[in-house]
């Protein structure tokens, strides 16, 4: 996140956004699941499911470590 949007409440220094395809995923990711990337897990803090025609297609996720 860049410093505006950071208000040390809901998105703290460190917090990371990811745009994640959910093509193909058997669950929606929610808050308090993890994210593994390599060897650094983080925790999904927020997750929206923009939709376009109806459809989800991505998940715009608000990460912490």
């Amino acid at each position: 996140y860049d410093e505006k949007r950071i208000d040390g409440t809901i998105v703290i220094k460190g917090d990371m956004e990811a745009v994640l395809s959910i093509k193909g995923l058997s669950i929606s990711p929610a808050p308090g699941m993890r994210l593994i990337d390599g060897t650094i897990d983080y925790e999904v803090i927020r997750a929206s499911i923009p939709e376009v025609a109806g459809l989800g297609v991505v998940a715009i996720l608000q990460l912490r470590r």
